[in-house]
């Protein structure tokens, strides 16, 4: 399916990582999202922990989002959105 966006440009402001007991928390603020952009974001920050990606190749598709790359996507299971901020 392709992006039904305007742009698929958009701004992570934050992105924190925590750990508590058997439990890893990934906290996204963006100006917006893409349609399954956070499944993609944490499953491809899980596949670098787990040494099937290279950190170089992270970085390499967030500062230079391509078509056609290799990426994760987390199951929906666990993901929880818990606020939504709109700016004024």
């Amino acid at each position: 399916m392709a992006c039904q966006a305007n742009s698929p440009v958009r701004n992570v402001k934050m992105l924190d990582i925590t750990r508590i007991n058997d439990y890893v928390m990934f906290e996204i603020e963006a100006n917006a999202f893409l349609h399954h952009m956070v499944r993609y974001l944490v499953g491809t920050m899980i596949a670098g922990s787990q040494d099937r990606i290279e950190l170089d190749y992270f970085e390499k598709l967030i500062n230079n989002p391509e078509k056609n790359v290799k990426i994760f996507k987390a199951p929906p299971q666990g993901l929880i959105l818990t606020g939504i901020d709109y700016e004024i």
